[in-house]
């Protein structure tokens, strides 16, 4: 197995806060339809855009967004680590120009569409280099990686839609333990725990119709009755 010939930057990239306030602007902003503690559905305008989103569950974290239908990295292509276990697939086969992934591979011995750079690589680029693939065959194969550093790391994409995720601290006092917020065309999703998700996420304990009956925040009850007139 290659030695990291770079090394890994941390987090979820370098949209990860970009997404992250859009999500949390969109939480704040959406119409809920029927929010009760732990999980709600609500809506908002159709585009612009429209796929966003965020989750996490512990100790995983990831992000949601919308991307081209095709560009360097292919239509469709998934890779994800969990523990030593790296699961790589790419369409159409050898994937992208920079993404590192082969057409043909059989015992680590490689061949074709690998392409790119060693020097710039991004984190996932450098993940398909450094593991050791046990077989790919055009389209999808499996490898096996260092078992830490990160846990978990993945992207996928399939044509506009696109998440990645990462390994992260299991308990965020900003956003909680668990969550799922999401964006599909005009509908949101939201699942929180501990209810009422974290101190700054934009997501109600209670609300019905469009009205906050309680933002589950300490200190809010003020702004709640304001809400409620």
């Amino acid at each position: 197995m290659a030695n990291n010939a770079v090394v890994m930057e941390e987090g979820l990239g370098e949209d990860e806060d970009l997404i992250k306030n859009q999500t949390k602007e969109l939480m704040s902003n959406t119409c809920w339809l029927s929010y009760c503690l732990c999980c709600g559905t609500g809506c908002s305008n159709c585009c612009d855009p429209l796929f966003l989103g965020t989750f996490k569950f512990l100790c995983c974290e990831g992000l949601c967004s919308t991307a081209p239908g095709y560009g360097e990295d292919g239509c469709c292509n998934t890779l994800s680590k969990c523990c030593c276990l790296v699961n790589v697939g790419s369409f159409p086969p050898g994937g992208g120009g920079n993404d590192g992934v082969p057409c043909f591979a059989c015992c680590n011995i490689r061949c074709g569409g690998e392409g790119g750079q060693e020097d710039g690589a991004s984190k996932y680029e450098q993940l398909v280099r450094d593991t050791f693939l046990c077989s790919y065959c055009l389209c999808c194969g499996l490898g096996c990686s260092s078992p830490s550093d990160p846990l978990f790391l993945g992207t996928l994409k399939c044509c506009c839609l696109k998440t990645s995720f990462a390994t992260s601290p299991a308990c965020d006092e900003a956003t909680g333990c668990c969550y799922i917020q999401s964006k599909c065309c005009c509908c949101i999703q939201a699942l929180t725990l501990p209810p009422g998700g974290g101190k700054s996420d934009g997501i109600p304990a209670l609300a019905c119709c469009g009205v906050t009956i309680w933002s589950g925040e300490k200190g809010d009850a003020d702004s709640d009755e304001e809400a409620r007139s």
